[in-house]
């Protein structure tokens, strides 16, 4: 009965969790790399987190066109979700759509 009251976002599902990425050219020149590790997290944070400091990075390159991968299926859908103020990750979509809104 316990284990059916945890949440996706428990402590136990924390564990300790980094992330990288690359961005590249269109030709599959790259420009940079970046990792980091943040502590501890669930994985959709972490995929959240790195795709956050991966459009900051761009955006500080003044990259004008930008595409995001990610083999994350949620975390697709919570980004491209119409309401998220209510979601457990809310302050990191919001920090995406808030960049990819004002984008140069």
């Amino acid at each position: 009965m316990f284990g059916a009251l945890m949440s996706a976002a428990s402590p136990w599902d924390l564990v300790p969790s980094d992330f990288d990425g690359l961005i590249r050219s269109v030709k599959r020149v790259w420009f940079c790399a970046f990792s980091n590790f943040h502590g501890h997290a669930t994985n959709v944070q972490m995929d959240l987190i790195g795709i956050l400091q991966a459009l900051r990075l761009a955006q500080s390159l003044m990259l004008q066109r930008v595409m995001c991968q990610t083999d994350s299926v949620k975390v697709y859908c919570l980004i491209i979700s119409v309401q998220h103020d209510f979601q457990h990750y809310a302050c990191y979509i919001q920090s995406i759509c808030d960049l990819l809104e004002n984008w140069p």
